[in-house]
């Protein structure tokens, strides 16, 4: 016996079926792959978020010192100024000493004055 054809108008049906299956067949592997793959991706974003909050703690730690050593400074008054510096010179005429704090800039005979 011989094998009937198709109708022509079913030809653009089973073409379009044929593709949508395809279709379907690639997105359903790309989304088995995805879940495949998917435990080792939470992992790395675990141990990513892991290393992220150890260094945030370090941070912390970080902040929290320097704020106590803020705090310390200013309840303490402040005694570690050093007294501003003072260039001397004797006057080798009268044996005088003379003074001049260096902020002055010494450089004017009002900025000295006597030891």
């Amino acid at each position: 016996m011989k094998r009937s054809s198709r109708p022509v108008w079913m030809m653009p049906a089973l073409i379009t079926g044929s593709v949508a299956a395809l279709g379907a067949l690639g997105t359903l592997a790309v989304k088995s792959a995805t879940y495949i793959t998917l435990p080792e991706t939470v992992a790395e974003a675990v141990q990513k978020n892991t290393e992220q909050d150890q260094v945030l703690n370090k941070l912390t730690g970080i902040q929290e010192t320097w704020q106590q050593i803020y705090q310390q400074q200013q309840q303490a008054p402040n005694t570690s100024v050093a007294p501003p510096a003072i260039r001397e010179w004797r006057d080798p005429d009268t044996g005088q000493w003379w003074c001049c704090e260096e902020w002055s800039g010494c450089d004017r005979d009002a900025d000295w004055y006597q030891c």
